[in-house]
């Protein structure tokens, strides 16, 4: 397993931002794969206090794909499995599509429910 630090200076010299990186090639591996990493996380703290946390993996069992934003007011989830948008502000949620129409989302979805994908992203 690689581990990748990237200490990061901000304008404020008390405060500094950090990344750190784990991945490896945990599944796929032998002549027929390559030698890529199948799974990488990545951990970042920013100077004023955010965090995030990021994760790519093709070995994953459970498909999904997502990028889910937690704001000071509410939250977003950008969900590309299920497709459609979720925007929830104190306590209520409110849904949108991701492409322009629902056939579209409705499309993005059968077609992550209906393969044996172990997690790849569909572009």
């Amino acid at each position: 397993m690689d581990i990748w630090r990237l200490p990061r200076e901000s304008k404020e010299p008390s405060e500094k931002s950090f990344t750190a990186m784990t991945g490896g090639n945990v599944v796929h591996k032998g002549e027929a794969f390559g030698d890529e990493d199948d799974m990488l996380f990545v951990n970042m703290q920013f100077s004023d206090q955010r965090f995030a946390v990021l994760e790519w993996c093709s070995a994953f069992h459970w498909a999904e794909h997502y990028v889910l934003i937690q704001g000071t007011e509410g939250a977003i989830k950008i969900d590309m499995c299920n497709c459609g948008e979720t925007v929830k502000i104190g306590g209520k949620e409110e849904h949108f599509l991701v492409h322009e129409s629902q056939e579209e989302d409705d499309d993005r979805t059968r077609i992550y429910h209906g393969t044996e994908m172990d997690g790849e992203i569909i572009g």
